[in-house]
């Protein structure tokens, strides 16, 4: 610690500053934003579909800062009194990959990444109304179901970013093994597991035999193995995770899925 001397003044151990060096020798991108960062809800046209990525893990728009920023998008236009409210994407389903493949980018869609938005109403003369928790897409959901095993609101995807923030996310110099993990992943998996209370946290299943708890696999939602961030890990049984459209199980992983399924019959 530091020694105070008399007529000095106290210099703190820790500042920010401090704090964002040490993040950034460890291989984090430390962003200027604090956390969540609300964006302008963007008409997607010419111009800004040159911004969307579309990653396994969402759609993104590249703000001007050139920060990724996860969105959802919807209908501009929409008969509110006929259809309700008009449906959210976030995921490349085929609504939207239809969308991409047309090229036309007339500004059919609006991206957001906060809880009111703005459509135009068709059934009250074109008037930009408020509306909030827009349903999910049927064809995302069944896409992203191990992200979110119930149906979800724009509201509660919107809530969830606010959570996870998007301040800190692994980047480059991370020291990895052979495979992409970090050198403490053992570390981490087994301490997830117990947190979750050795759970599957799609299907509900509860491992209590220790001697199946390797069956339990501790995934990454956006694949990036060195992205140890909780909100972005899942305890997943052999069933579940072979689900995943990103998964291509090895012959090991079949093998160990197939004793698995011998066991543990499908509830």
């Amino acid at each position: 610690m530091a020694n105070k001397q008399e007529g000095q003044k106290v210099t703190p151990i820790y500042n920010f500053s401090g704090l964002q060096n040490l993040l950034r020798s460890m291989g984090y991108n430390v962003r200027s934003a604090n956390g969540y960062k609300a964006m302008k809800t963007k008409d997607i046209g010419k111009a800004e579909i040159r911004n969307i990525i579309i990653k396994d893990d969402g759609i993104y728009y590249k703000d001007e800062d050139g920060e990724l920023r996860k969105i959802y998008m919807y209908k501009r236009n929409y008969r509110l009194e006929e259809h309700g409210k008009p449906r959210f994407h976030i995921r490349q389903c085929e609504v939207i990959s239809d969308f991409m493949r047309r090229g036309t980018f007339n500004q059919e869609y609006r991206g957001a990444n906060i809880e009111a938005v703005q459509v135009r109403d068709k059934d009250n003369f074109d008037k930009e109304t408020t509306v909030t928790e827009l349903p999910l897409c049927k064809y995302c959901w069944n896409i992203a179901r191990a992200e979110y095993p119930t149906l979800i609101t724009s509201k509660q995807f919107v809530e969830k970013l606010k959570a996870e923030g998007e301040a800190l996310e692994p980047q480059g110099d991370v020291e990895v093994d052979f495979r992409g993990y970090t050198k403490d992943w053992h570390t981490v998996e087994s301490n997830y597991l117990v947190k979750k209370h050795h759970t599957c946290e799609v299907c509900g299943l509860v491992i209590e035999n220790q001697f199946d708890f390797h069956f339990l696999r501790v995934h990454h939602k956006n694949n990036k193995r060195s992205d140890n961030r909780e909100s972005n890990l899942q305890c997943l049984c052999p069933r579940c995770y072979s689900a995943l459209s990103s998964v291509t199980l090895s012959k090991a992983e079949s093998a160990e899925l197939q004793d698995f399924s011998n066991k543990y019959k499908k509830r």
